[in-house]
């Protein structure tokens, strides 16, 4: 559990004259700095933190460690959410952290520790404490119990009373100073305009055979705070703080810790981007997009049905008669590789597509044309190249549309299906998340026919 004493540990940024901002992990409860980022116990540079220094370039990295046992005679006995916090709050300052943008990284009981710090800071003499205040552009919260945790209670028996600590007391939901923080918090990181990500688990601590209740609930884990996204997690209370390297929580965490201290400023003509966004998500059908576009996937006969070809054609026409702002041009030429797939995608199922019904509904599909004349060679070839040329179109518009949501992520809003998986497309047992690679496009239909096989 660590050492009895609180340090700060640098991870990233030593290199770095000037940072271009600093990120602080604080851990919870029976946490430390080593114990709490990764479920392997590995170095915190082969950990959350240090993947987050790799994530994004020119970022002081930090990570705290301070006593927080749930038993009342391990490390620092006596200690209240206020002296956590003030020692937090000394290191920080200490380290000049309040010089350029931050973001806090906490888990549990860390959350609260930074939220009480942050009052600390709006009220202290020291400078340096007071720029921490200032500095802050947002919070993430990992199983953050803002309001306390019924596991908390559990200090009310005799048996709770005699080795529960401080710590685990002033997480009791009767707590009215946790109700007193939140409220101020909550007024305060609004008028600062500081962003939250909250992150709550969806799974149950498994104690032998038996499964626990959930330790932080989304009624107490995500409360309402201004300016936040709600993510869930597919893991228990213990294992929300160390995700795999590549967990969507993981890229979510880095997406908004980059959009906090890296983004530029806005582009000419957010608002109306974010509306062609939003546009373009809803009659793409990102929620369904495997249901959707697999349609086209099958090898053995691509189909569509007819509701979708019309919303392809509408989504077409809508992106036809946009006037781009021009603030973006990453956005819009990524839009436009998307509208170049889909076009040349119709046209190519149009030109063979038949009406059929099954059962009692409509569907249009590449018939076997070549079961229709006297078999040749080159025609069962032709409707092989057809039908080929669909699927492969099919995956291109996939990653077409991979690229637009990533361009999203980096310009415009970080939150942009933030946790979810890249778009995938799938043929019975088969599933591939197509994406480009780095500087790769659609280079239109003749070079696309010679180039796809080339294709990730």
């Amino acid at each position: 559990m660590g050492g009895t004493k609180a340090r700060l540990i640098q991870i990233s940024g030593a290199s770095t004259a000037k940072p271009r901002g600093h990120v602080v992990f604080v851990h919870g409860l029976c946490g430390s700095s080593h114990s709490w980022w990764s479920a392997r116990g590995s170095e915190l540079h082969e950990s959350w933190p240090g993947w987050l220094s790799t994530d994004i370039a020119d970022l002081g990295v930090w990570v705290a460690d301070y006593p927080a046992s749930p038993l009342w005679w391990v490390r620092a006995p006596g200690i209240r959410l206020e002296h956590r916090a003030a020692t937090i709050l000394q290191l920080v300052a200490a380290r000049d952290l309040g010089s350029a943008p931050l973001v806090f990284i906490c888990h549990s009981l860390g959350g609260l520790v930074v939220k009480k710090a942050m009052q600390l800071a709006t009220t202290s003499t020291n400078p340096a404490a007071g720029a921490i205040a200032a500095a802050t552009r947002g919070v993430v919260f990992l199983g953050t119990p803002h309001l306390g945790s019924d596991w908390a209670e559990l200090t009310k028996s005799q048996m709770g009373r005699l080795v529960g600590s401080d710590a685990v007391v002033d997480l009791r939901t009767d707590n009215e100073e946790l109700a007193k923080l939140h409220a101020w918090y909550s007024e305060f990181s609004g008028s600062r305009g500081i962003r939250h990500l909250v992150a709550y688990e969806v799974k149950p601590i498994k104690l032998l055979w038996q499964q626990l209740p959930l330790i932080c609930p989304t009624d107490t884990s995500a409360p309402n705070l201004p300016a936040a996204t709600y993510l869930p997690v597919e893991a228990d209370h213990v294992n929300l703080s160390k995700p795999a390297r590549f967990d969507p929580c993981t890229t979510a965490v880095s997406a908004f810790v980059d959009d906090c201290i890296m983004r530029p400023a806005a582009p000419s003509g957010e608002h109306q981007y974010l509306e062609i966004i939003n546009q373009w998500a809803t009659s793409a059908g990102l929620d369904d997009w495997d249901q959707r576009a697999s349609q086209t996937l099958r090898a053995c006969q691509p189909m569509m049905t007819p509701s979708l070809r019309d919303t392809w054609r509408e989504l077409l026409a809508y992106l036809a008669a946009i006037e781009w702002p021009g603030g973006c041009p990453a956005l819009e030429e990524a839009m436009s590789n998307f509208a170049a797939v889909l076009t040349d995608l119709l046209a190519e199922f149009d030109q063979h597509a038949t009406a059929v019904t099954r059962g009692e509904a409509e569907m249009l599909l590449i018939p076997r044309w070549y079961d229709t004349e006297p078999f040749a060679l080159e025609t069962l070839r032709a409707w092989e190249e057809s039908t080929r040329l669909i699927n492969d179109l099919t995956l291109e518009l996939t990653r077409a549309a991979n690229l637009v949501c990533d361009v999203v992520r980096r310009g415009l809003d970080w939150s942009f299906r933030a946790g979810e998986p890249p778009l995938s497309v799938s043929e019975l047992d088969w599933r591939y998340a197509a994406r480009y690679r780095e500087g790769e496009c659609y280079p239109g239909l003749a070079r696309f026919r010679v180039e796809r096989l080339g294709r990730a």
